[in-house]
């Protein structure tokens, strides 16, 4: 068990019942605010051949994609193969004799909020086996363990969704910059590092502290001042003639006394 694919995951699980050999078998379920409806038909219908389908109240099929299916034969025995499980069209074909107890599926190539909203896509600087994680904080649920997300290791991050495993953290993280996983440095001060090879300047007229993440994290100098009250950080000017900008943060802006006077970008007046 991977954490999501075996039998044990609670991750968008779908409950058709004991036993069926019915016609048809529906049962509601949320999904991403959209009410999702099973239809199940038994042999009955099609002798060994038992069709699943997924559909919505207005009968709109969700078929195209690649979809995720855990089939359970029994309430303890699980029986997975490659033929178990088949999707065309819109109709999931499951082969074989004997019943369906349930099924766990979910879609695999979007970022929707799954059955029940459970599952979620793996956020960025992690890693999560299958690449999906539980919306729960709780590792396990009466004895059933959750899809876990797990952070990437020290100074290490993954840029994408929904990675799978370790060796997709292949960049540094956020702050640091390096060629390699074993050479991530710490971002200077006067630039930003959003994760990779290299540091980025800050923007003309703005420093920042090290280890910045984003050009948010850079900031006014001294001399400086805030191109508009209540624009971004580091667009900055320098302080009109006739004021004095004696601090950094481009908020910290002074008239000169009466008599005294400064040139364009300074830290003092003078008389």
């Amino acid at each position: 068990n991977d954490g999501l694919h075996g039998a044990r995951t609670r991750c968008g699980r779908v409950v058709l019942g004991k036993g069926l050999h019915t016609v048809k078998t529906t049962g509601f379920q949320r999904h991403g605010g959209v009410t999702m409806q099973v239809l199940y038909s038994g042999p009955d219908t099609y002798g060994r051949r038992k069709h699943l389908r997924v559909a919505d109240k207005k009968r709109e099929r969700y078929g195209r994609g690649r979809w995720d299916m855990t089939i359970y034969r029994s309430k303890r025995s699980l029986k997975m193969t490659p033929s178990d499980a088949e999707l065309k069209g819109s109709r999931f074909v499951l082969v074989g004799k004997g019943s369906v107890h349930r099924v766990h599926f979910r879609r695999l190539n979007d970022f929707r909020r799954f059955i029940r909203g459970t599952c979620h896509l793996c956020a960025p600087g992690h890693f999560c086996p299958g690449g999906f994680r539980s919306r729960y904080r709780r590792r396990r649920y009466r004895g059933v363990p959750y899809a876990r997300q797990l952070r990437c290791p020290h100074r290490s991050w993954s840029i994408k969704l929904g990675s799978k495993n370790r060796k997709e953290c292949d960049q540094c993280r956020p702050g640091y910059y390096g060629p390699g996983l074993r050479k991530c440095k710490s971002c200077r001060r006067g630039f930003y590092c959003p994760g990779g090879a290299e540091q980025r300047p800050c923007p003309e007229g703005s420093t920042s502290h090290g280890r910045a993440r984003d050009i948010n994290k850079c900031f006014c100098k001294a001399r400086y001042k805030k191109k508009a009250a209540g624009g971004p950080n580091h667009q900055c000017v320098k302080c009109p003639r006739g004021s004095y900008c004696p601090r950094a943060g481009g908020r910290y802006i002074r008239k000169c006394p009466v008599g005294a006077t400064s040139p364009s970008g300074s830290m003092r007046w003078s008389a």
